[in-house]
């Protein structure tokens, strides 16, 4: 009997500390999670938040209407609260929401980048996304870079 009893005290002695052991390895994982998410969100927010110069000079500078090439009754409108219209012969054929954003490339090179966003358009299907890649932006003129899937197309720019 007395070794019965001992027996049975052992065993619950390794559940309890069995039983300790799983709390603390649950209390050790969630407060891992937690810290991994908060780190995380912390990640995120930096990079949403911090832009570079270029990113923050170019949204500055594509704010205004400018004007595809030499057709003077073409032109897309960009404004301050992130819309862009295309309007050809005085009336608007798209309306897009956009995003000027940048990405280095493996030799540390910003590369910037416009992307259009369709929100009511004769061009293109709403949700459409079509991103073009900044070749040059300054006050006066604009180089925008489309790969049409055959090749490279250049649009240029003259703000009005």
């Amino acid at each position: 009997m007395n070794i019965e009893n001992n027996y049975l005290i052992k065993q619950k002695t390794i559940l309890t500390v069995i039983k300790k052991q799983n709390i603390m390895k649950n209390i050790i994982n969630k407060t891992s999670s937690k810290i991994i998410g908060i780190l995380l969100l912390i990640s995120i927010l930096g990079f949403t938040i911090s832009q570079s110069p270029l990113v923050q000079e170019e949204k500055q500078l594509i704010i205004g209407t400018w004007i595809v090439g030499d057709e003077i009754t073409n032109k897309w409108i960009f404004t301050s609260n992130n819309e862009c219209k295309w309007e050809l012969d005085g009336k608007i054929i798209g309306k897009f929401t956009y995003i000027i954003d940048s990405e280095l490339s493996y030799s540390g090179l910003e590369h910037t980048f416009l992307k259009l966003t369709t929100v009511n358009s004769t061009v293109s299907e709403v949700g459409e996304e079509i991103e073009y890649t900044i070749n040059g932006l300054g006050e006066r003129k604009m180089i925008l870079e489309y790969n049409t899937g055959i090749g490279i197309s250049y649009t240029h720019f003259t703000k009005q």
